[in-house]
């Protein structure tokens, strides 16, 4: 097999196609419709695996299997289906993401050796949407520490789903607490607006320089530095009993904010005054 094609075998493992499957598939897109004998004598796999292998294929809709009164046949799809199975893909992963959360707390709770508290590290861009993803577990009251809108790391539309998904899981209250007089439009989900306050601190008072979120028994910090992300999950519902009764106390005292629309716009109080 010439050099060009054992790249492109490899290039389609990232696709989920073992090296046989992918020597098949491309074997049918350059010389057309063949048999499982032919396709034997030209890849060397064995008859009966070249029958599980094309019925793999077809399931994923890479190519089609020709049933005729004189045997049966294989051809390839357009490789243009390699994007549909990408978006198969994506799904696939989005659907991973939000399972993770309760898989990880129902094997904890299955498990005789999993521990009270634990610490769980992420990096980078990746990490940083894994935690956000999980943070749409939180029940009754989300509390965060702001330093900016998650649109100001991650993307528009995953921001969006975020958020659409705190909708879903019927999330009673997101509260915020910043540092800035003023936070631009940030949202086109009306919904999750009115279940959001935004409250000031000023940063003279308690100056916010890491992203703290706090949930259920969770304690998420978000680290920005040098355009690095670092971030830690702490599973501890004592720390977190704790963090929330601070976020509280601070929240009694900061200065709410005017929302402006339902875009999540909101300025502060011309005379700003603590609030019971």
């Amino acid at each position: 097999m010439s050099t060009n094609l054992d790249i492109l075998i490899q290039e389609l493992s990232q696709f989920g196609l073992d090296q046989h499957q992918a020597a098949i598939y491309l074997e049918l897109l350059k010389n057309g419709p063949s048999t499982a004998l032919k396709l034997h004598q030209k890849l060397n796999i064995p008859r009966t695996q070249i029958y599980y292998l094309t019925n793999k294929l077809s399931q994923i809709g890479l190519i089609k299997i020709l049933a005729r009164d004189y045997g049966t046949k294989f051809e390839a799809c357009s490789y243009y289906q390699l994007s549909d199975l990408l978006q198969q893909k994506k799904s696939q992963v989005l659907t991973l993401e939000k399972s993770l959360p309760n898989i990880l707390n129902q094997l904890g709770r299955i498990s005789p050796t999993s521990p009270k508290s634990k610490v769980i590290n992420y990096h980078g861009l990746d990490g940083l949407k894994q935690v956000t993803w999980n943070s749409t577990q939180a029940k009754g009251i989300l509390r965060i520490f702001e330093l900016s809108s998650m649109s100001a790391f991650l993307d528009f539309d995953f921001c969006e789903k975020v958020r659409q998904e705190f909708i879903n899981q019927k999330l009673t209250e997101s509260r915020q607490l910043t540092n800035l007089t003023h936070v631009s439009p940030w949202t086109n989900i009306s919904d999750f607006v009115y279940i959001w306050n935004c409250r000031y601190i000023d940063p003279a008072e308690i100056k916010m320089s890491t992203e703290i979120a706090i949930y259920n028994n969770i304690t998420a910090i978000y680290q920005y530095q040098k355009n690095q992300i670092f971030c830690v999950e702490i599973y501890d519902q004592d720390l977190a009993d704790t963090q929330k009764a601070f976020f509280d106390f601070v929240w009694k005292r900061a200065t709410k904010m005017r929302l402006l629309n339902l875009h999540g716009e909101t300025i502060l109080k011309t005379k700003p005054s603590p609030t019971p």
